[in-house]
Parts: C-alpha cells; sequence; structure tokens
C-alpha cells in the first residue's frame, strides 16, 4: 500500500487521513500531502479539521534515510507550526502509537481525542536526538517539566497509566466512539470561535519550584556523565521557563540540526539501519510460524540451541542414534536453561523439568520425517559434519527428499562438505551466544541455495528473538563473527606482546563501546574453533592462543628457526611516546577494519552494514559506536590506511593495508556509499 494523505469532509469538517504503513512516518512526501490539504481546508468551506493515521498507529517521526540524505522541506516544525496557527480549530484522533514526530505533531494540535490503548513516545535520544519540531517546549507547558523530562529521556512509551496521560489526551473514549467523538470536539471549538493552542498553555508551569528542580537533577546526572544529547533535552525544557516560546523553538531547532549533524548521531541512526535490515527478513516469514522444529544428532552445539528453542516454546524432536550422546543433551539442556534463567532473571517462570517436556527424544532418524526444518547438531568439525550430511541425504531418499537443513557451526562451510543432493539445501547457522544480549544468527550458504533454507532460517531465528543475516562462504572464511573476533584477538596479541597488559587492551575497548574486552571473548566461542581462526593471522605465540591452549585448544606449532626480533610499538600519542588506551582502541579498530575490508572484497558479506550489524547484534560493540565500519567512515579512511600502514610491521598479516580500503580511501568513497 502506497503512502498517501486522503481528505474528505463530514458535517462541514474536513477529515484528513494519514497512511504510510507500516508505521505511518511523516516521509517529505507525507508532510507535503497534510500541508496540501491543510491548505485546501483553509480555502473550503469547513468548519474544523480532524487528522488521523490508522487503528494500530497514528503517525510516527522521520525516517532514517531522511537524517542521511539530508532533512527536506517541508519541515515538521514547519508543518507543526501551522497547525497550530491555523485558522480553523485541528482535532487529532490518536490510536495504536503515538511515537516521535507523530507525537509533537498531536501536541501542535488544538485538541487530542483517544483511547485507552494509545501509547505516547519521543524516542529521539535513541538515535541521539532531541525532539525536533516542538516537543521540548510544547510537552512541559501541558505536562510539567518533571513529566515532560520523564518521556523524553525514558525513551519508552507511556499509555493511560501514566499520571500525565490525560494531560495530552483531552479526551479518552471507545475505539468505535472516537471517529465521532472526535468530529463532535472539532465542531464544538468551531462553535465556540476559541481553542487552547498549546504554546499558550501555563499549566505545566505552575509549579515553578519543582520544574527548577527536576532541570537540576537532571543537569547534574548527565554533565557527570558527559551525555550531551541528553544535557540538550534539559536545556531546552528548561528553556520553556526562561524564554518566550517563538525563541525557545529556535533554540530546540538550532540544537538538534547540531545533533543531526553529530557523529554520535550519525553512528547511533547507522546501528539502527543495521538492525533493522536484519530484523526485514523477518517480515517476508513472519505469517508462516513455527512451532516444531527437528533436531539431528546431539553435538556440543546442539545443547543451547535446543535449550533456546524449549525456552521459546517450541516442541523439538531430536533424534540421535547415541543413546550416551542423547543423555549428554539432556544434561547440558538442563544446565543451559539454569543459565539462562539466572541471566535472564526469569527466576521461577523456567523451570528445567517443565520446559524439558516440549523435548523429544528417540534413537531412530526416521523419526525426524514431515519436520519443515531441521537443524543437524553433529560436532562442528569437517569430519562430523561430512558423515552427519551423508547419512542425512540417505536418510532423505527414503523419505521422500529431506527437508531444508541448517547445519550448527561457528565456522565451517557445510555446503562444501555435503553430498551432492543437498548442496543447495544445507546452510550454516551460527547462533551467538554471549554473556551478554546478543540476538545474531548468522546464515552462511553460497548463492544459488533452495529458497526455503533461508526461509527456514528466518522463521527459526524469528520464534528465538534473533535476527539473520546472510553471509556467503568464501575460501577459508565462512561466518563474519568468528573472524572478526580472530582478527581482534591477533591485534590485542600483537600489542601485549610488545608490553602492554591484557587488562589494559580489554579496558580500552569497554571504555570505547565494546561489552567486553577482547580476551575476555575468549570464553564466548569454542576454544579449538576460535583457536583455528586466530591462527590465520600468524603469530603462534600470542597471548591469545595460549589462553585458548588451557581452555582446551590444540597447542599452536611454534617455528623451527629462531624468531626474528620483535618489532617496538613505536610511539604512542602519550607522554614520552607512551600508548595510550586510545592508540590501543585504535589499533585494535584498525585490524578489524582491515580484516572487514578483506571479507567485504572476497565476498563473505554483500555489503559493509552487515559487517556493522555482526558487530552490533553479535560481538558487543555499542549502537553508539555505529560498528567498526561506520567508525572508520566518522574517523576517515585516510587515517585508517595510515594507521594501518604504521603498524604493519607488528603483523603484515593484520595490519597490511587491503588493496580495496586503499581504493576507497584515494577515491573519496565511504564504505556507507556501499551500502545501497
Amino acid at each position: 500500500m502506497a503512502a498517501s494523505v486522503t481528505y474528505r469532509t463530514e458535517e462541514r469538517v474536513a477529515i484528513i487521513t494519514l497512511a504510510n504503513p507500516p508505521i505511518n512516518a511523516l516521509t517529505p512526501r507525507m508532510r507535503n500531502g497534510l500541508a496540501a490539504a491543510l491548505n485546501r481546508a483553509e480555502a473550503e468551506e469547513v468548519r474544523a479539521v480532524v487528522i488521523e493515521g490508522t487503528d494500530e498507529v497514528f503517525a510516527s517521526g522521520l525516517t532514517l534515510n531522511e537524517y542521511d540524505d539530508g532533512l527536506q522541506d517541508i519541515t515538521l516544525g514547519d508543518l507543526n507550526r501551522r497547525i497550530e496557527d491555523f485558522p480553523k480549530p485541528v482535532v487529532v484522533r490518536l490510536a495504536g502509537l503515538v511515537s516521535g514526530g507523530g507525537l509533537e505533531l498531536a501536541l501542535a494540535a488544538h485538541w487530542r481525542v483517544g483511547t485507552d490503548r494509545v501509547r505516547l513516545a519521543l524516542p529521539d535520544l535513541g538515535i541521539g536526538l532531541i525532539p525536533g519540531a516542538g516537543g521540548t517546549q510544547r510537552l512541559p507547558r501541558l505536562v510539567g517539566g518533571e513529566a515532560a523530562l520523564n518521556l523524553i529521556l525514558s525513551r519508552q512509551a507511556a499509555g493511560p497509566s501514566w499520571p500525565a496521560f490525560r494531560l495530552i489526551v483531552d479526551e479518552v473514549r471507545q475505539p468505535a466512539t472516537t471517529p465521532r467523538a472526535a468530529l463532535d470536539a472539532a465542531l464544538r471549538l468551531a462553535e465556540r470561535g476559541d481553542w487552547p493552542r498549546s504554546g499558550a498553555r501555563t499549566g505545566g508551569l505552575e509549579e515553578s519550584e519543582a520544574f527548577l528542580q527536576a532541570i537540576e537533577k537532571r543537569r547534574a546526572a548527565y554533565l557527570a556523565a558527559h551525555r550531551r544529547a541528553e544535557l540538550e533535552v534539559v536545556n531546552c525544557v528548561e528553556a520553556v521557563q526562561l524564554m518566550p516560546f517563538e525563541a525557545g523553538l529556535e533554540l530546540e531547532a538550532t540544537v538538534y540540526e547540531e545533533l543531526v549533524d553529530s557523529n554520535h548521531s550519525a553512528a547511533l541512526r547507522h546501528a539502527r539501519k543495521a538492525e533493522r535490515r536484519a530484523a526485514s527478513m523477518a517480515l517476508k516469514e513472519r505469517a508462516h510460524p513455527l512451532t516444531t522444529v527437528g533436531v539431528a544428532y546431539a553435538g556440543p552445539l546442539a545443547a543451547h540451541a535446543v535449550a533456546e528453542m524449549l525456552v521459546a516454546g517450541l516442541s523439538v524432536r531430536l533424534a540421535d542414534p547415541d543413546a550416551s550422546a542423547r543423555e549428554r543433551l539432556v544434561r547440558d539442556v538442563t544446565r543451559a536453561l539454569e543459565t539462562m534463567g539466572e541471566a535472564r532473571s526469569l527466576g521461577a517462570g523456567l523451570e528445567p523439568a517443565e520446559v524439558l517436556r516440549l523435548l523429544e527424544l528417540s534413537p531412530d532418524m526416521s523419526s525426524l520425517a514431515g519436520q519443515s526444518v531441521l537443524v543437524e547438531g553433529a560436532p562442528d568439525t569437517e569430519k562430523a559434519k561430512r558423515a552427519a550430511l551423508s547419512a542425512l541425504a540417505m536418510l532423505g531418499r527414503v523419505l521422500g527428499g529431506p527437508p531444508p537443513i541448517l547445519s550448527l557451526t561457528h565456522h565451517l562451510n557445510v555446503a562444501a562438505l555435503a553430498p551432492a543432493a543437498l548442496k543447495d539445501r544445507v546452510g550454516g547457522l551460527a547462533l551467538a551466544h554471549r554473556s551478554f544480549p546478543a540476538p545474531l544468527a548468522e546464515l552462511s550458504a553460497p548463492e544459488g541455495e533452495d529458497a526455503a533454507l533461508v526461509a527456514g532460517a528466518v522463521r527459526l531465528a524469528t520464534v528465538l528473538g534473533r535476527r539473520v543475516v546472510r553471509v556467503y562462504p568464501s575460501g577459508s572464511a565462512a561466518f563474519t563473527g568468528i573472524e572478526l573476533t580472530a582478527a581482534l584477538l591477533a591485534a590485542a596479541d600483537a600489542l601485549t606482546a610488545r608490553g602492554i597488559e591484557p587488562a589494559q587492551v580489554d579496558a580500552a575497548m569497554r571504555n570505547w563501546g565494546m561489552r567486553r574486552g577482547p580476551y575476555q571473548m575468549i570464553t564466548e566461542y569454542p576454544a579449538e574453533t576460535l583457536s583455528r581462526a586466530r591462527l590465520r593471522f600468524g603469530d603462534p605465540g600470542g597471548m591469545s592462543l595460549r589462553r585458548l591452549a588451557e581452555r582446551g585448544a590444540p597447542e599452536p606449532e611454534l617455528p623451527a628457526e629462531e624468531p626474528e626480533a620483535p618489532v617496538g610499538l613505536g610511539p604512542g600519542s602519550g607522554e614520552d611516546g607512551a600508548w595510550t588506551p586510545v592508540d590501543v582502541r585504535r589499533a585494535c579498530l584498525a585490524a578489524v577494519v582491515n580484516t572487514g575490508t578483506c571479507l567485504l572484497d572476497r565476498g563473505l558479506v554483500a555489503r559493509p552494514l552487515v559487517l556493522d550489524a555482526v558487530a552490533l547484534m553479535g560481538l558487543g560493540y555499542a549502537p553508539a559506536t555505529g560498528g567498526p565500519m561506520k567508525a572508520a567512515d566518522l574517523r576517515g579512511l585516510f587515517e585508517y590506511v595510515k594507521r594501518c600502514r604504521t603498524l604493519a610491521p607488528l603483523n603484515p598479516a593484520l595490519w597490511t593495508p587491503h588493496p580495496l580500503l586503499v581504493k576507497l580511501q584515494r577515491e573519496g568513497v565511504v564504505f556507507d556509499r556501499m551500502n545501497g
């Protein structure tokens, strides 16, 4: 359904309907359509205006693309001034979510009619912005400083239980009666000949002492935390008491434009875009909910995956001829359920014995017949995967053809290991299992795979609350997350080999915005798998490899010849050439960006945005970083090429600038331009 603004009249009231599914975003087309409808209502013999959305969403704000492409006329702020100053009463009929720019538009209207299902939200801080279309000036005039700050700073939606709800929604009615109520309110205001304008409201300013206390409390907190966007919210809300309405709007607009142009907001918007791009795959499969899953073989990766499926309410049928493997899986699943319960604070709501009732075990592989999604959970080695896939291919011939097979692995190109009969029906599925929330699922399969394979992965991931990113195996690399993690560890090893403490490396990356430092990440992957990926960057004596060996990975073979003397770090940016946390962070990021560029050039990922999505959703990068590739864009590729060349003597396999990185820098092309 195309975006549209429709106009009709009823009892000499203009009814303007906004329709831009799924979230009724106020795009330039929608804003221009609304402005044209208002012009028509002013010119025609109508007495008032009602603006409405859909039953699910009244309206939301701008799209992420508009911020990056440049804000276009008519601005939402200009449109809201047009509504507030309109010569005829304007009533909005609210339903569902009223978010961001949609709420700011509603605040500019003269009367608001809604239901008890309405949810009000101003989530702009999530992308490093303040409400920029009058929200910081109109909202406090209605609800006061404390309530306004709570709504804006929390970024959470508020419903009728919020004490200030009825200071915004003037009439709360049953859903079926709101169209009539909005029409009656418009006629009543027109008959009276006078209507309240939010810019002139002062009810929220009456408790001036409480207003100022709320301001000072928030200002002290955000000054200490160096939170600029939050501080600007406080400043703009404070201006409601200190400045005339027009001056407050000008201050808000100036601050908003500065924040839109800031690197902080650009990184947060990019992070949101990366996560939404991954989530968009689920929209195509939401009409086909998954209730049961078949799992073939009870290898180590199967236990946590099965536990996750059970917690999500899926019925799991697991088949493995090996009785000891089945018994071990039950023990491991029970242990995983207990750990998940503690980590997610589910408490008594997650009783392993109850959840395990959804698990059916069988020694008979033919019991998996009829499953629409089949997960293969053999041990994550080439030998085990070849044997498991060959057995499933033979079973498929007996059963009339197997369904698409999702093979649990962190590093293998399983399609290359599968027999010919399964080549286009097998994909690797890597589920990020971290000590922090990590909703990533990587699907690795060559181009030309069966469409049902992707659909099956998305359906499973959606039930698990995960988002799928699509990668294409290339040579020795089959998954992005483990490659970027290995590069980060190789960089850390190069630094610790030259005197920097492991704890300093971890702290530098955490302070920049990672949930855990590189050496803390060692426990987040199977030791042997991560060790193998890490060795591709050389330096078999590195700190991370020694720690992985302690966890059970094979000892790396050291070169027989006498190693060359290690190259010195070179001067850092601190006093007397000391290396600072910033130097450490920049070295680690240069390694990740250079490796990411290599993966992009080899075709493992289709666009840099995928690399950022993996880092954000799987490796614990904070949204404020935007991910490694966006961070490189914001800093400048010239800086990264220069830094890689400086660091290359420490580990040539890691830091020698990739030709594509050099090419992009020379041509003045940023990674974001490759995202399409």
